[in-house]
């Protein structure tokens, strides 16, 4: 045990670790040189370092978006968590924080072996590691508190889930993803099978080859927004500037207490201005990093797809995605968070549910951009607006339906994280719940 606490701590744990010493072993299985294999695990742990960075530039430069919104809602609300709060959850129940990390690894090993033997169907070699501890310890929370689960069949439920997600879910976007990526990785985070119902929903809205977000040619002056990173760094600046308007507009204490505090005493145009801009340049970060952890990662894994798992690719961060259509990005994380603001008003309106999950507007970005980005392959840019807000009017919706089935949870509203564990969630507390 203690030797698998301190492999835990210091490789699991470590996410950069972990994806250099995968590099370096596939590396190794290719009988590369010494010299090829330091910078092959070096370039993987510093690339990841590099886009992993750029959300302290992103997130904390829209996150106090927020603080401003929270307090004109109609009534008490709870902002939708990532799922790092889910794993910090699962932690704080002494029982659950015991056991989890064994049971991540035994699901990974179960994983490793489907792709092994059953390769004809699963080639998809799950790498996004937070994100399986983050499934991990939601379905052993939700198993411990409603079905009263322990020991062995709460282990046993949470690797078969476990498996079934990780093996099924990048096969739903492998089509995609590999033609989006050239034939070099797939996609394994949150977001598969609401990504692959954009996809077949996607064709609805239009043609991709005529209505492709980055190539829409605007008129006269509006062509500048076909550049990313200026479209970015001019609509940012305008949403918090519309934000701002509306705290001004309604004139709640709270909200205006917020932004006083939030702007620091700098004009409020100006910390709109400044925040716009930190966006566009943590995302410019977030390419670099990007270019460098997959140019490192996907020639190394090749060792692991010719030796040991035969025709397998990584599955990997849906970040790695965003690359491939910025327009669509920015188009999926409007189309969420706004999609998200209308669950949360139309929940409070209703009565429905336990508590209104109010959109965590980085989350939004992410999980709206990755989105955003595959019904753009499949639709155009209509499908990459439309679709990621209905799905953040569904995830809103039933975030606080499911905070209501995990103990110490539904006074806050906080909700199971990203797109695909909130689905999934509503569904097991429809079955199982005991509130």
């Amino acid at each position: 045990m203690s030797i698998l606490n301190w492999l835990v701590t210091n490789i699991l744990d470590e996410t950069a670790i972990f994806m250099a010493l995968i590099a370096a072993a596939g590396l190794l299985v290719q009988k590369k040189s010494a010299q090829e294999v330091i910078e092959g695990a070096t370039l993987t742990a510093v690339g990841y370092f590099i886009f992993n960075s750029a959300s302290d530039i992103i997130i904390p430069s829209i996150a106090s978006l927020n603080a401003l919104l929270l307090p004109m809602l109609p009534q008490s609300a709870g902002i939708s968590a990532s799922s790092d709060f889910i794993v910090t959850f699962a932690y704080d129940v002494e029982y659950i924080a015991q056991n989890i990390m064994q049971v991540f690894i035994l699901s990974w090993a179960c994983h490793i072996l489907v792709v092994k033997f059953l390769n004809r169907w699963f080639k998809a070699v799950y790498l996004t590691v937070h994100v399986q501890i983050g499934w991990t310890g939601m379905w052993m929370l939700f198993f411990y508190y409603n079905m009263n689960m322990t020991g062995l069949p709460l282990y046993l439920v949470t690797i078969l889930l476990n498996t079934i997600v990780w093996s099924v879910g990048p096969m739903l976007t492998y089509k995609d993803a590999m033609e989006l990526s050239g034939d070099s990785f797939a996609m394994g985070h949150y977001v598969c099978f609401s990504g692959w119902v954009c996809t077949k929903l996607a064709p609805l809205f239009g043609n991709p080859e005529k209505d492709d977000a980055d190539h829409m040619q605007l008129p006269g002056w509006l062509d500048m927004f076909a550049n990313a990173t200026l479209s970015q760094a001019l609509a940012m600046p305008l949403f918090f500037v519309i934000v701002c308007l509306l705290v001004l507009i309604v004139g709640n204490a709270e909200s205006l207490a917020a932004l006083q505090s939030s702007t620091g005493g700098t004009n409020w145009f100006i910390w709109c201005l400044l925040k716009g801009f930190a966006f566009a340049a943590g995302n410019a970060v977030l390419m670099q990093g990007l270019r460098m952890f997959l140019g490192a990662i996907i020639p190394a894994f090749q060792g692991f797809s010719e030796k040991i798992l035969p025709g397998a690719v990584p599955a990997v961060d849906f970040v790695a995605f965003f690359g491939f259509s910025p327009i669509a990005v920015m188009l999926g994380f409007i189309g969420f968070v706004c999609g998200g603001f209308i669950s949360a008003i139309a929940a409070g309106m209703s009565g429905f549910g336990y508590a209104m999950a109010v959109p965590n507007v980085a989350l939004s970005f992410f999980n709206g951009g990755a989105l955003g980005v595959f019904s753009n392959k499949k639709g155009g840019w209509k499908a990459a607006l439309i679709l990621p807000l209905v799905f953040g009017f569904v995830m809103h919706f039933f975030a606080g339906y499911v905070a209501g089935y995990f103990t110490d949870m539904a006074a806050v509203g906080y909700g199971v994280g990203s797109v695909d564990p909130v689905i999934f969630a509503s569904i097991l507390s429809f079955l199982f719940g005991k509130n």
